[in-house]
């Protein structure tokens, strides 16, 4: 068959794309393509932070509103927030395996904590590689988009989920490291 063209140039055929790498995220874990291509922050951040960097961003680069956001992994976390922080600048929001705010409730409290502390933080000998990596304290973020959207619904807006229905691959030794029944 034919293969399909990624997704942003397939969207670029039609449509203005604007993509952001949040500073400090990784782009490969393999050196020496491994940085990212946004500027170093101050970390730790905020999510509240994230949401007035991109605000700024987009006002910066002069890119006019409303936005269908995409976020991915993390990034949905952020889509939702710049959504309930910017309403009105936001026509429609595209989440793509996201984390939700509302994981942390369909967890037990002591697989939340594991899912926290293993999910997107950096090893301390990984921090000593690479001291501008991405530091957030996720339950903190979780409550930033819970206080925001309990604040200011989302208005009546297209959104679209994409889920791979699963997770991702952890090696043996990954699985052997968490608390029994957790992979599960």
């Amino acid at each position: 068959g034919v293969a399909s063209p990624a997704v942003l140039p397939g969207v670029a055929g039609f449509t203005r794309v604007c993509t952001y790498d949040r500073p400090g995220t990784l782009l490969d874990a393999d050196p020496p393509d491994n940085k990212s291509r946004s500027d170093p922050i101050p970390q730790p951040t905020t999510a509240d932070a994230m949401v007035a960097d991109l605000h700024a961003l987009l006002t910066a680069a002069d890119v006019p509103g409303p936005y269908i956001l995409a976020g991915h992994s993390f990034g949905g976390l952020v889509s939702r927030l710049y959504a309930a922080t910017y309403p009105d600048d936001v026509a429609g929001i595209v989440l793509v395996d996201a984390f939700s705010e509302g994981v942390r409730a369909g967890l037990t409290p002591e697989d939340w904590e594991t899912w926290a502390t293993t999910n997107g933080v950096p090893s301390p000998e990984l921090l000593a590689i690479e001291p501008n990596l991405e530091q957030t304290d996720i339950n903190a973020a979780a409550d930033a988009v819970e206080q925001a959207t309990t604040a200011r619904p989302l208005p009546t807006l297209p959104l679209f989920v994409l889920s791979a229905g699963r997770t991702g691959h952890m090696t043996p030794d990954q699985m052997a490291a968490l608390p029994p029944g957790y992979p599960e």
